[in-house]
């Protein structure tokens, strides 16, 4: 991966985020979780699945499936662990149109947080930037 600007300037500082705030994550495909994987190859920040997340503020990472619907499973994770969900990032397909990775719109307006930004398939360098520099203005 060509890690270039704030990727290089996030690694050379060792930035390493308040121990309160993780990534919390759901995969089906294996996609976002590569997404996750390609963020904390330059970024020391706690990450988990749904199925493993503990407690703390983090900032869910979503597929979007059934042409914009929010996974079942990311409904079931939020009705018992919404309050600590601070912002949303969503994962789609752009072949789905105006349902793009639609899921993170529905859920930054369902439960009033922010909505970081929407990436195709496993992201881009420029994804990663997106989601570290909102995690650095939070700092």
């Amino acid at each position: 991966m060509n890690t270039g600007g704030i990727i290089e300037d996030v690694k050379s500082s060792n930035t390493k985020v308040k121990d309160n705030l993780s990534l919390v994550y759901y995969s089906r495909t294996g996609k976002t979780e590569r997404f996750i994987e390609k963020v904390t190859e330059v970024f020391d920040i706690p990450t988990s699945s749904i199925n493993e997340y503990q407690s703390g503020k983090y900032i869910l990472i979503t597929p979007t499936y059934n042409f914009g619907e929010v996974p079942v499973e990311i409904n079931e994770f939020l009705s018992n662990h919404n309050e600590n969900m601070v912002a949303v990032m969503s994962a789609g397909n752009r072949n789905w149109g105006q349902n793009f990775a639609k899921s993170g719109e529905t859920l930054s307006k369902k439960y009033n947080v922010d909505l970081i930004g929407k990436i195709e398939m496993m992201g881009t360098q420029s994804d990663i930037e997106k989601l570290v520099n909102y995690i650095k203005q939070l700092e």
